[in-house]
């Protein structure tokens, strides 16, 4: 499976604009990615030192948490500059006639 910076930067983007400084629950993204991308990216995230999962029990059901890590936050960071940078074009071809 190709890595998929959009898919990174979703997870991620979802962590971060939790109220609490975790998330708590499972990844949805609509129909856009299915569960097997997400999981296989969440662990590249794992792999890579962005995110921190842990699995917890409460009242017999297990459900996992999921924090960036200080890496997470700075690789965030770079990943919106560079899809900021990417999209610049689009948005220009998109805007042309209102300039």
């Amino acid at each position: 499976m190709k890595r998929n910076l959009e898919l990174i930067m979703c997870i991620l983007s979802t962590i971060e604009n939790e109220e609490n400084y975790f998330f708590k629950g499972t990844f949805h993204f609509g129909n856009e990615y299915n569960y097997k991308q997400i999981f296989y990216h969440k662990n590249l995230l794992i792999q890579a030192g962005y995110i921190k999962t842990d699995v917890y029990e409460e009242n017999n059901e297990k459900f996992s948490i999921t924090e960036l890590t200080w890496q997470g936050y700075e690789y965030l960071e770079e990943l919106k500059k560079t899809l900021e940078i990417k999209n610049i074009p689009q948005y220009i071809r998109k805007n042309i006639n209102r300039i």
